[in-house]
């Protein structure tokens, strides 16, 4: 008793405390205890003393307690008997009925307290749906025009089930004997995405060079170096997408550098000295408008050329005053020498 008085009295204030809880936080007139628990030595006087009671206001009760039964060949009421007695009455009263089916061969026994179903069957397995799932497939990082973008996988596939080798559902009903199946869901696939996935987000547009129609694709370059549309990307790849075009791009991409040739400024070498001549220079325009080479384009912009002056000495000379007599003069114009 010494040993197990410490155990006596938690017992006792567990059972009171829960007493209390049901009956509102206040002790009953009297409690009656039956089973085999109640047979542990001291008990009555545990419970009677934690609720405040007077010792006989707590008593252990047999099978005498219960009404309408008839023991045969017995002298013995005890109250460990209340507990394989009151399962009898109840399972005549609700007989409860059980099946067995089988999960991965497996056999699983289920109360028949309601109508059962695949699910029924799987949760009394142990199983867990959750891991049941494939995995998502590994994701890509990637940096598109200096942003941090990631590109998820793809979803993993559910599980598969069958019952008694036919494709089923969780919510299919069961019977005694049926054999369920479970396959593991197929894990997911990587992440695969091509530069092209990513081309919507910049779209490309044209413009008219002397009245052609240039369409104007969008310049890419993956991690420094350019690349097509179909190349495909992969973890930690860096994207540059732009459509930023400048009249020298469209200009060479369409063999009319000699434009752009004819853009340098005329000018000529007098006894060593350079005079330029603007008017004689070639004129880029857009939109009618005057530009440099580096002028970035907007879409359907008009790109147009206007020839220089055909210049003459005779023109250059009355432009610049200069007198064509004087002897020993070297002349050069874009590196020919001419003597004056």
């Amino acid at each position: 008793m010494e040993k197990i008085s410490y155990s006596i009295d938690r017992l006792g204030e567990e059972i009171t405390n829960e007493l209390k809880r049901l009956n509102n936080q206040k002790p009953p007139k009297a409690v009656m205890l039956v089973g085999g628990g109640s047979l542990t030595p001291n008990l009555p006087k545990v419970v009677a003393e934690n609720l405040g009671l007077p010792e006989n206001r707590v008593a252990i009760r047999g099978i005498d307690a219960i009404q309408n039964i008839k023991l045969h060949d017995t002298d013995y009421f005890g109250p460990e008997l209340v507990t394989p007695i009151g399962i009898a009455i109840a399972a005549k009263q609700s007989p409860v009925q059980y099946m067995t089916t089988y999960v991965n061969e497996q056999p699983i026994r289920l109360f028949e307290v309601k109508s059962l179903t695949v699910g029924d069957s799987l949760l009394a397995a142990g199983l867990q749906f959750n891991k049941m799932y494939g995995k998502p497939g590994l994701g890509l990082v990637l940096t598109v025009n200096q942003q941090a973008i990631t590109v998820p996988g793809y979803h993993g596939e559910p599980p598969e089930f069958t019952k008694n080798g036919q494709p089923c559902s969780l919510d299919d009903p069961i019977t005694n004997e049926d054999r369920i199946t479970v396959v593991k869901g197929k894990d997911g696939l990587p992440a695969k995405v091509t530069i092209q996935d990513f081309m919507d987000s910049v779209p490309s547009f044209t413009v008219f060079v002397d009245k052609k129609k240039v369409f104007l694709d969008t310049f890419i370059e993956k991690n420094g170096k350019q690349a097509k549309p179909s190349d495909g990307l992969f973890d930690g790849d860096r994207l540059t997408l732009s459509n930023e075009f400048t009249v020298e791009h469209v200009l060479r991409s369409n063999r009319l550098e000699h434009w752009l040739q004819k853009m340098k400024p005329f000018y000529i070498t007098l006894e060593g000295k350079e005079i330029f001549f603007p008017p004689l220079t070639g004129k880029l325009l857009v939109n009618g408008k005057m530009v440099r080479p580096s002028h970035k384009l907007q879409p359907n912009d008009k790109i147009t050329f206007e020839e220089a002056e055909i210049p003459s000495w005779g023109k250059i000379a009355i432009r610049k005053q200069l007198s064509l007599e004087k002897q020993n003069s070297s002349l050069f114009s874009r590196g020919t020498p001419f003597i004056i």
